[in-house]
């Protein structure tokens, strides 16, 4: 498994498995009677196998007959993550600031002009714990991520439309810095009545 990695993905990989299957891998030795695993040196850095750091979490399988029990890469590029709520879905329209014009009967009328069409990650409020940390300051229902748009900067003037909803932009930031997603915290605008 470590040298199927590429060299240039070793340099940042880690180990990723199960509480179970470490208890198993701490008794593992080499030909010269050396453990694989080593414990950390200090306590704010990971235990290692064969040199590389190794992590563990409830979600990997434990060992079974043909089961994926240890992940072995470079994640910094990824963000792994269980969320509740999690859903895909189109983003219709994002729309520019409703402009309100008055017809030739004199009745003011309004109209969107759609800036894009794309693609979203939508995930919903609920009640784990990075939503109850958004909740403390933000009317936020829902959080979207996408590409980036070229030539389009995301604010809050703005509205999304997805699955026939209206949303209103609360803050938009560049996801983790690289210029390539943008993740908005929108709050759902409920239809008039009248």
């Amino acid at each position: 498994m470590y040298y199927s990695l590429r060299s240039p993905y070793r340099a940042k990989a880690v180990f990723l498995t199960n509480d179970t299957t470490v208890k198993t891998i701490r008794k593992l030795k080499d030909s010269n009677g050396q453990y694989l695993w080593q414990p950390a040196i200090t306590a704010s850095a990971p235990d290692t196998i064969l040199g590389k750091p190794i992590y563990t979490s409830a979600y990997v399988p434990a060992i079974a007959a043909s089961a994926k029990t240890v992940a072995f890469g470079d994640f910094s590029y990824y963000w792994i993550a269980d969320r509740q709520g999690r859903t895909f879905q189109r983003l219709n329209e994002l729309y520019a600031t409703t402009e309100q014009a008055k017809d030739a009967d004199g009745f003011v009328t309004s109209s969107d002009t759609v800036l894009a069409s794309v693609r979203a990650y939508r995930e919903d409020r609920h009640g784990n714990e990075i939503w109850a940390n958004r909740a403390a300051w933000s009317a936020a229902t829902s959080l979207f991520r996408f590409r980036r748009i070229p030539g389009v900067e995301i604010r809050p003037s703005l509205l999304l439309v997805c699955s026939g909803e209206r949303f209103r932009i609360l803050s938009a930031e560049d996801a983790r810095g690289r210029g390539m997603y943008t993740e908005v915290l929108a709050e759902r605008l409920e239809p008039s009545k009248h």
